[in-house]
């Protein structure tokens, strides 16, 4: 007894490999106890090896995908004119917060910001789609509420219900007109330099 004792503290301090052995000649109730032990302990550390092995797939997955999800954000020189300043934390390797820039003419540049709900691989894929329907329509038309009827009507056509993405659309035009479109997202502030005022 005082051996399973021992080997029970071992593995209860982590050390999965701790087995029991000693001369079995009686066929008695402690050597049953004793090779049900070691069989309770290979399976438990059996288990333990094919979790830490999935658990080491799911973080080589999520990487990639953080990898993916980044080369759809884009380069700050497309607005360089504007010298925007970005700080871009994920909450998970994969997460569900994007923005992008676009340079529509020598007059118009547009900014877009969007948030899916959760976190984690569905909300990446959410806003790898929303990142390719906003290119492919951005060629089409630049009017900010055709673009977020667009979006809205490709996700609802894609997505199940339970996904919901807000959004921001801003357009800017000869540098002082800016026609916003806000779907259920947080609502931008415009902070005039000139007298310091605050918009919402």
């Amino acid at each position: 007894m005082d051996i399973l004792s021992q080997a029970s503290q071992l593995m209860a301090s982590g050390r999965l490999e701790t087995r029991v052995s000693w001369e079995e000649s009686n066929e008695d109730e402690l050597d049953r106890l004793g090779r049900n032990f070691n069989r309770m302990a290979e399976n438990i550390e059996d288990s333990v090896k094919k979790i830490l092995q999935i658990n080491r797939d799911i973080f080589k997955e999520l990487s990639i995908g953080k990898q993916v999800q980044a080369l759809t954000l884009p380069m700050n020189s497309l607005v360089q004119e504007y010298s925007p300043a970005i700080h871009y934390r994920a909450m998970r390797e994969v997460n569900g917060d994007i923005y992008n820039f676009f340079r529509i003419n020598d007059r118009a540049q547009a900014f877009f910001i969007a948030d899916a709900t959760g976190h984690g691989i569905s909300a990446g894929l959410v806003t790898i789609a929303i990142q390719m329907s906003l290119n492919s329509v951005i060629d089409k038309t630049h009017e900010p509420k055709e673009i977020m009827d667009y979006l809205s009507k490709i996700l609802l056509e894609v997505f199940d219900s339970y996904f919901m993405a807000s959004a921001v659309f801003i357009l800017i035009e000869d540098y002082r007109k800016l026609t916003i479109v806000n779907a259920a997202h947080n609502p931008p502030f415009l902070l005039k330099k000139k007298d310091s005022k605050l918009f919402e």
